[in-house]
């Protein structure tokens, strides 16, 4: 595997919903909420087990769909209307046909999400664990300066994440990407700023778009085959070139690039 000559020469830039975290939880309980607040449909749930059955996988099926947090809103609108949407492209039109809705949903979605984060914090991160070896990785880590969040979430949300679980970052090093920043010009600035040589960088991501994207760049881009995607991306993935990955054999690569050791088997715990 490619990878840098020596620890002091690695720099580690991953997404975090889908890499590091698992937030499908809080997000389909926050869409949810606005989906109920906008309708008037249902109750308003604080856990997933309360959703209604079979509620909860189908919105999980539909995951690799989403983009952005009113996305989760469309697809339980979705849900209740006919055959919701299987591909990207169907989705895509769904919600062209519905754009008068994208503002409301939007602003609904991240009202739940804040107003719970607020007022419930505990639960609320309870509903965010990170996956299973990251907080070591993370805390452990040896070179901060050299670690970098790059998310389309408010970074806000990233600090109060991590730093509940004892993940400080060094400040500037979470970065939010938009529509007029996205991943690749992001990384390549930060690359810029600080001097880094780009075969030095790996980048993970669960979203391959945005992976194919960065590739493009020069850095090395590998698709978190344990995100939100499916075989059908990893088909592509491959065919395009772009390495797929397991949790474990990223942890493992990120740990020998950085001079750790081996971390303790994610199977058997060690986050909370």
């Amino acid at each position: 595997m490619k990878g840098a000559q020596n620890p002091n020469e690695f720099v580690l830039a991953l997404d975090f919903d889908g890499v590091v975290v698992d937030s499908q939880a809080e997000c389909l309980v926050a869409g949810h909420n606005a989906f109920v607040a906008h309708t008037g449909q249902g109750k308003r749930v604080s856990r997933v087990e309360d959703l209604a059955p079979g509620r909860a996988q189908a919105l999980r099926d539909l995951r690799p769909l989403v983009r952005s947090g009113e996305d989760y809103v469309y697809l339980a609108l979705a849900l209740t209307e006919h055959e919701p949407p299987r591909t990207q492209a169907e989705y895509d039109a769904y919600k062209r046909a519905r754009a008068d809705l994208q503002a409301t949903f939007y602003d609904r979605f991240y009202s739940e999400r804040r107003r719970f984060c607020d007022e419930r914090r505990d639960a609320w991160l309870a509903l965010n664990p990170l996956f299973p070896g990251m907080e070591a990785l993370l805390r452990e880590y040896p070179a901060p300066e050299r670690l970098f969040v790059l998310t389309t979430k408010e970074v806000h949300y990233v600090r109060i994440i991590l730093e509940a679980r004892e993940v400080h970052l060094p400040p500037g090093h979470a970065h939010q990407a938009t529509d007029d920043c996205p991943k690749d010009a992001l990384l390549c600035g930060l690359v810029d700023e600080h001097g880094f040589a780009k075969d030095e960088v790996l980048f993970v991501d669960d979203h391959l778009p945005t992976v194919r994207a960065v590739a493009r760049t020069g850095v090395q881009s590998v698709l978190a085959g344990w995100g939100y995607n499916d075989a059908a991306a990893h088909k592509q993935a491959a065919a395009a070139g772009i390495p797929v990955w397991g949790r474990d054999e990223f942890l493992r690569e990120a740990r020998r690039r950085a001079g750790m050791p081996a971390g303790p088997d994610p199977l058997e715990g060690g986050d909370t």
